[in-house]
């Protein structure tokens, strides 16, 4: 991952995710992503589609899991991209809860 912001804080939940908030750049607007440490990534038989490594320990975004084995066995179609739809939306809700727990000022 090449970071070209000014990180202004990161965190390590005790859940294991990996949380950082950072600045735009020429804005007031504050950036959040989650990472989820442990879960195997791009590297080998992995579940993750972004991806980076801190210290050894690779980290896969939350956002970019691969599709469930049940949806990649549909067959390309409405039903597929309903379910993708789904799925995805489902992951992003989850990272935005761990970020709205890991910064609750942010969102006061």
């Amino acid at each position: 991952m090449f970071v070209n912001h000014p990180v202004s804080e990161q965190v390590i939940t005790s859940e294991g995710y990996y949380v950082e908030r950072y600045t735009l750049l020429g804005t007031k607007s504050l950036r959040r992503i989650q990472y989820k440490v442990g879960e195997p990534t791009i590297l080998g038989a992995y579940t993750h589609f972004a991806l980076f490594s801190v210290n050894g320990q690779h980290y896969g975004d939350i956002t970019c899991r691969s599709l469930p084995a049940e949806i990649e066995a549909i067959s390309p179609g409405p039903e597929r991209i309903v379910r993708c739809r789904a799925f995805y939306a489902e992951c992003a809700a989850e990272a935005q809860a761990i970020i709205q727990r890991t910064f609750p000022g942010d969102f006061a």
